[in-house]
């Protein structure tokens, strides 16, 4: 009978900037590297908190827009092999916000309406609950991939900001 192999360990290799000291300013700022316990978010001392390949397959299904990559494993640790540093709490969130101007002259020359920005709000009030994906394919991508990139490519997690400013800049009815 033939022993079991031990499962190979996956390995995914992200990227780091350098962000001070004498590597941050010159040609090699950034270094890609694999470790063990490096998918999850982390940094090492002088450098910014990794990033990742956002596999193009979870890009289209998460944002239904073309791009992204293949993610990239191997079984041994590679290149530079640092301490890890733990981020701290405001390097593992960013905030999305919500300004509702309510219906400004520019959203009327724009073509928007009332109705529009009702959806908005819903949309993003779903979102802040949880319910709705940070983006989704068939509706208008740009924040939804800007969050989504930043979820996917930094594991980070998004903290919604609802401002409602209406009245202040509103076209009178």
């Amino acid at each position: 009978m033939t022993p079991a192999r031990a499962p190979r360990a996956r390995l995914e290799v992200h990227t780091h900037c350098f962000v001070s000291g004498p590597r941050a300013r010159g040609p090699e700022y950034a270094f890609s590297h694999a470790h063990h316990d490096g998918d999850t978010p982390h940094k090492h001392a002088k450098t910014g908190p990794a990033s990742y390949t956002i596999d193009k397959d979870e890009w289209a299904a998460t944002t239904g827009l073309r791009g992204g990559g293949r993610k990239s494993f191997v079984p041994q640790p590679r290149g530079p092999q640092l301490p890890l540093v733990a981020l701290e709490d405001w390097q593992r969130t960013f905030r999305v916000v919500f300004c509702d101007t309510g219906l400004t002259a520019e959203h009327q020359r724009a073509g928007t309406t009332e109705a529009d920005l009702e959806t908005l709000r819903a949309e993003f009030q779903a979102a802040a609950g949880g319910t709705l994906p940070v983006a989704a394919p068939g509706r208008p991508a740009a924040s939804g991939a800007a969050v989504a990139r930043l979820v996917l490519a930094c594991g980070l997690t998004p903290i919604y900001e609802y401002r409602d400013e209406r009245g202040k800049n509103e076209v009178p009815s």
